[in-house]
Protein backbone atom coordinates (compact mmCIF):
# COMPACT_ATOMS: atom_id res chain seq x y z
CA UNK A 1 0.00 0.00 0.00
CA UNK A 2 1.31 3.45 -0.91
CA UNK A 3 1.79 5.67 2.13
CA UNK A 4 1.45 9.26 1.02
CA UNK A 5 2.93 11.90 3.31
CA UNK A 6 0.17 14.39 4.09
CA UNK A 7 0.72 17.93 5.38
CA UNK A 8 -0.90 21.30 5.63
CA UNK A 9 -0.81 22.96 2.19
CA UNK A 10 1.19 25.90 3.51
CA UNK A 11 3.79 23.58 4.99
CA UNK A 12 4.06 21.78 1.64
CA UNK A 13 4.46 25.13 -0.11
CA UNK A 14 7.31 26.13 2.21
CA UNK A 15 9.12 22.80 1.84
CA UNK A 16 8.87 22.85 -1.94
CA UNK A 17 10.30 26.37 -2.20
CA UNK A 18 12.98 25.72 0.41
CA UNK A 19 14.11 22.61 -1.45
CA UNK A 20 14.30 24.55 -4.70
CA UNK A 21 16.44 27.25 -3.07
CA UNK A 22 18.68 24.69 -1.35
CA UNK A 23 19.32 23.09 -4.74
CA UNK A 24 20.05 26.42 -6.42
CA UNK A 25 22.08 28.18 -3.72
CA UNK A 26 23.02 25.56 -1.15
CA UNK A 27 21.77 25.31 2.41
CA UNK A 28 24.26 27.78 3.91
CA UNK A 29 23.61 30.51 1.32
CA UNK A 30 19.82 30.32 1.55
CA UNK A 31 18.17 32.63 4.08
CA UNK A 32 14.83 32.23 5.79
CA UNK A 33 13.86 35.60 4.30
CA UNK A 34 14.39 34.16 0.81
CA UNK A 35 12.39 31.05 1.67
CA UNK A 36 9.52 33.19 2.97
CA UNK A 37 9.59 35.39 -0.13
CA UNK A 38 9.62 32.40 -2.50
CA UNK A 39 6.71 30.90 -0.55
CA UNK A 40 4.79 34.21 -0.73
CA UNK A 41 4.48 34.48 3.05
CA UNK A 42 6.06 36.64 5.76
CA UNK A 43 8.87 35.44 8.03
CA UNK A 44 6.54 35.25 11.01
CA UNK A 45 4.36 32.67 9.28
CA UNK A 46 7.43 30.75 8.12
CA UNK A 47 8.68 30.53 11.71
CA UNK A 48 5.24 29.40 12.83
CA UNK A 49 5.65 26.29 10.69
CA UNK A 50 9.43 25.89 10.94
CA UNK A 51 11.17 27.58 13.84
CA UNK A 52 14.60 27.38 12.22
CA UNK A 53 16.15 26.55 8.87
CA UNK A 54 17.46 23.24 10.21
CA UNK A 55 13.87 22.07 10.72
CA UNK A 56 13.23 22.32 6.98
CA UNK A 57 16.15 20.22 5.83
CA UNK A 58 15.45 17.60 8.46
CA UNK A 59 11.82 17.36 7.49
CA UNK A 60 13.10 16.56 3.99
CA UNK A 61 15.61 14.02 5.32
CA UNK A 62 12.91 12.37 7.44
CA UNK A 63 10.64 12.14 4.40
CA UNK A 64 13.34 10.30 2.46
CA UNK A 65 13.99 7.84 5.29
CA UNK A 66 10.29 7.20 5.82
CA UNK A 67 9.60 6.90 2.10
CA UNK A 68 12.33 4.31 1.52
CA UNK A 69 11.27 2.44 4.65
CA UNK A 70 7.67 2.36 3.40
CA UNK A 71 8.73 1.10 -0.04
CA UNK A 72 10.86 -1.72 1.41
CA UNK A 73 8.07 -2.72 3.77
CA UNK A 74 5.56 -3.03 0.95
CA UNK A 75 8.02 -5.22 -0.96
CA UNK A 76 7.76 -7.57 2.05
CA UNK A 77 11.09 -9.28 1.38
CA UNK A 78 12.51 -9.16 4.91
CA UNK A 79 9.71 -7.88 7.11
CA UNK A 80 10.10 -10.50 9.84
CA UNK A 81 13.90 -10.41 10.13
CA UNK A 82 15.11 -7.25 11.86
CA UNK A 83 18.82 -7.74 11.18
CA UNK A 84 18.19 -8.39 7.50
CA UNK A 85 15.75 -5.50 7.29
CA UNK A 86 18.34 -3.09 8.71
CA UNK A 87 21.00 -4.34 6.29
CA UNK A 88 18.71 -4.06 3.26
CA UNK A 89 17.51 -0.61 4.31
CA UNK A 90 21.05 0.77 4.51
CA UNK A 91 22.06 -0.64 1.13
CA UNK A 92 18.89 0.53 -0.61
CA UNK A 93 19.05 3.97 1.02
CA UNK A 94 22.53 4.70 -0.34
CA UNK A 95 21.76 3.19 -3.74
CA UNK A 96 18.69 5.41 -3.97
CA UNK A 97 20.36 8.70 -3.09
CA UNK A 98 23.30 7.91 -5.39
CA UNK A 99 20.99 7.87 -8.43
CA UNK A 100 19.95 11.51 -8.12
CA UNK A 101 22.35 14.40 -7.65
CA UNK A 102 19.78 16.43 -5.74
CA UNK A 103 19.40 13.65 -3.16
CA UNK A 104 23.17 13.37 -2.73
CA UNK A 105 23.33 17.15 -2.39
CA UNK A 106 20.64 17.12 0.29
CA UNK A 107 22.57 14.58 2.35
CA UNK A 108 25.81 16.43 1.60
CA UNK A 109 24.40 19.69 2.95
CA UNK A 110 23.59 17.94 6.21
CA UNK A 111 27.02 16.37 6.57
CA UNK A 112 28.90 19.64 5.89
CA UNK A 113 27.86 21.35 9.10
CA UNK A 114 28.47 20.08 12.62
CA UNK A 115 25.14 21.24 14.01
CA UNK A 116 23.32 19.52 11.14
CA UNK A 117 25.40 16.35 11.50
CA UNK A 118 24.47 16.23 15.18
CA UNK A 119 20.80 16.55 14.28
CA UNK A 120 21.18 13.90 11.56
CA UNK A 121 22.60 11.45 14.09
CA UNK A 122 19.73 12.18 16.48
CA UNK A 123 17.06 11.93 13.77
CA UNK A 124 18.49 8.81 12.11
CA UNK A 125 18.99 7.11 15.46
CA UNK A 126 15.42 7.87 16.51
CA UNK A 127 13.95 6.59 13.26
CA UNK A 128 16.09 3.47 12.81
CA UNK A 129 15.69 2.59 16.48
CA UNK A 130 11.92 2.82 16.02
CA UNK A 131 12.04 0.74 12.82
CA UNK A 132 14.11 -2.01 14.43
CA UNK A 133 11.98 -2.14 17.56
CA UNK A 134 9.00 -2.52 15.24
CA UNK A 135 10.72 -5.56 13.74
CA UNK A 136 11.09 -7.42 17.01
CA UNK A 137 13.97 -5.98 19.07
CA UNK A 138 13.94 -4.91 22.69
CA UNK A 139 16.44 -2.71 24.53
CA UNK A 140 16.82 -5.21 27.34
CA UNK A 141 18.06 -7.91 25.00
CA UNK A 142 20.29 -5.97 22.65
CA UNK A 143 21.13 -2.50 24.01
CA UNK A 144 19.77 -1.43 20.65
CA UNK A 145 19.72 2.33 21.18
CA UNK A 146 23.44 2.51 21.96
CA UNK A 147 24.34 0.30 18.99
CA UNK A 148 22.26 2.31 16.52
CA UNK A 149 23.62 5.62 17.86
CA UNK A 150 27.23 4.49 17.36
CA UNK A 151 26.51 3.05 13.90
CA UNK A 152 24.77 6.22 12.68
CA UNK A 153 27.56 8.40 14.07
CA UNK A 154 30.17 6.31 12.26
CA UNK A 155 28.12 6.51 9.06
CA UNK A 156 28.19 10.31 9.17
CA UNK A 157 31.96 10.37 9.68
CA UNK A 158 32.50 7.96 6.78
CA UNK A 159 30.25 9.97 4.45
CA UNK A 160 32.21 13.11 5.33
CA UNK A 161 35.54 11.36 4.69
CA UNK A 162 34.28 10.05 1.35
CA UNK A 163 33.00 13.47 0.25
CA UNK A 164 36.30 15.09 1.29
CA UNK A 165 38.24 12.51 -0.73
CA UNK A 166 40.05 11.17 2.35
CA UNK A 167 38.91 7.62 1.67
CA UNK A 168 37.54 5.78 -1.35
CA UNK A 169 34.52 3.60 -0.73
CA UNK A 170 31.48 2.58 -2.75
CA UNK A 171 28.02 3.18 -1.30
CA UNK A 172 27.48 -0.58 -1.02
CA UNK A 173 30.74 -0.89 0.93
CA UNK A 174 29.70 2.00 3.16
CA UNK A 175 26.35 0.36 3.90
CA UNK A 176 27.78 -3.09 4.61
CA UNK A 177 30.51 -1.58 6.80
CA UNK A 178 27.91 0.20 8.93
CA UNK A 179 25.86 -3.00 9.06
CA UNK A 180 28.90 -4.91 10.29
CA UNK A 181 29.57 -2.32 13.00
CA UNK A 182 26.01 -2.50 14.31
CA UNK A 183 25.94 -6.30 14.25
CA UNK A 184 29.30 -6.50 16.04
CA UNK A 185 27.97 -4.26 18.81
CA UNK A 186 24.94 -6.53 19.06
CA UNK A 187 27.32 -9.50 19.49
CA UNK A 188 26.50 -11.19 16.20
CA UNK A 189 29.44 -13.31 15.06
CA UNK A 190 31.45 -12.52 11.95
CA UNK A 191 30.16 -15.47 9.93
CA UNK A 192 26.51 -14.57 10.53
CA UNK A 193 27.22 -10.90 9.83
CA UNK A 194 28.76 -11.80 6.48
CA UNK A 195 25.79 -14.00 5.60
CA UNK A 196 23.32 -11.23 6.46
CA UNK A 197 25.19 -8.69 4.35
CA UNK A 198 25.40 -11.07 1.37
CA UNK A 199 21.70 -11.89 1.60
CA UNK A 200 20.87 -8.19 1.95
CA UNK A 201 22.86 -7.39 -1.19
CA UNK A 202 20.96 -10.09 -3.11
CA UNK A 203 17.61 -8.71 -1.92
CA UNK A 204 18.69 -5.15 -2.76
CA UNK A 205 19.60 -6.34 -6.27
CA UNK A 206 15.98 -7.47 -6.70
CA UNK A 207 14.65 -4.00 -5.85
CA UNK A 208 14.32 -1.56 -8.73
CA UNK A 209 15.91 1.64 -7.42
CA UNK A 210 14.26 3.75 -10.13
CA UNK A 211 10.91 2.56 -8.77
CA UNK A 212 11.89 3.87 -5.33
CA UNK A 213 12.79 7.27 -6.80
CA UNK A 214 9.43 7.35 -8.60
CA UNK A 215 7.71 6.32 -5.38
CA UNK A 216 9.39 9.16 -3.48
CA UNK A 217 8.52 11.71 -6.15
CA UNK A 218 4.90 10.53 -6.19
CA UNK A 219 4.42 10.55 -2.43
CA UNK A 220 6.58 13.48 -1.31
CA UNK A 221 5.18 16.66 -2.77
CA UNK A 222 8.32 18.80 -2.47
CA UNK A 223 10.11 16.24 -4.68
CA UNK A 224 7.38 16.13 -7.32
CA UNK A 225 8.76 18.76 -9.69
Amino acid sequence: MVVKIERNLQSENILKNAFKLFREKGYKNTTTREIAKASDINKGLLHYYYKQKEDLIFEMYSDMLNGIHSFIDQENKCKNDAFLYYAVFNIVFFRTISTKEYLIDLLGEIIKYKNLTKLKIEKSTEMLYSFLKGHGFTDKEYHLLLAVTVAVGAESELILSISDGKIKMTYDKLATTINKLLFTMLKINEKETKEINLKALRIADEIDISSIVDYLRTNISWLSD
